[in-house]
């Protein structure tokens, strides 16, 4: 049985090497925070990360530490590519700010054969979890355009009554990407994804026209 206790500590050690408190300061004065932060780039975690077996109990196991690097290590060494569902519950609570947003989006969620429906479960919580389900949904229509069109019908259906749960710009943003990448996949996307905005625009003008210029100027 592997001593998952010893394997991280050993992993902290070697992770420590690097530290550079001079980023690690910049990101919390960014909003970043975190417990402990070693100010690692994400090329020297994806170095160290590199290294390490896939191992989805000792992935587990780093997610919930304190340090920062351990959480983003965590999300390179899942071995499963099928994340199950009644999991997400618990995985999410620990998704806290902007970057660990991002990178369970990029190096974990999307990268599931479930993306799907990871995504749709993912919408329904608000706040980082909320941005993590639109980097979700934004990169999976950007790799998969031939999938079937009940897929990103549901997905886009989905992203209308779950838009942004605040006007924090980050879920805003994130929110137009995921729209803007479903317009581009076909004419019909984007005839409907045109009308959804002008839809929006109706009952909040401000957003509806952040919404023009971030999807609908964009949409060739």
């Amino acid at each position: 049985m592997k001593d998952f206790q010893f394997m991280h500590q050993s992993l902290i050690k070697e992770v420590a090497k690097f530290e550079n408190t001079i980023t690690s300061k910049t990101m919390a004065r960014l909003g970043l925070n975190y417990s402990i932060n070693y100010g690692l780039s994400i090329n020297q975690l994806d170095t160290v990360a590199g290294i390490i077996d896939k191992d989805d109990n000792y992935a587990k196991y780093l997610w919930k530490q304190n340090e920062r690097e351990a959480k983003l290590i965590a999300l390179r060494i899942f071995e499963t590519q099928n994340f199950e569902l009644a999991e997400l519950d618990d995985f999410v609570v620990n998704i806290s700010n902007v970057e660990l947003a991002e990178q369970a989006a990029m190096q974990l969620f999307a990268k599931q054969k479930n993306v799907v429906d990871i995504a749709l479960k993912l919408l329904t919580f608000k706040g980082f979890v909320q941005l993590s389900a639109y980097l979700t949904i934004s990169r999976f229509a950007m790799l998969n355009k031939k999938a079937k069109h009940e897929i990103f019908e549901t997905l886009l259906e989905k992203l209308l009554i779950n838009m942004p749960s605040d006007d924090a710009i980050f879920l805003q943003r994130a929110f137009a990407q995921a729209l803007l990448r479903i317009a581009l996949i076909d004419a019909e996307f984007a005839k409907t994804v045109k009308k959804s905005v002008a839809q929006i625009a109706e009952k909040d003008e401000s957003f509806g026209n952040y919404l023009q210029q971030e999807v609908i100027e964009l949409i060739y």
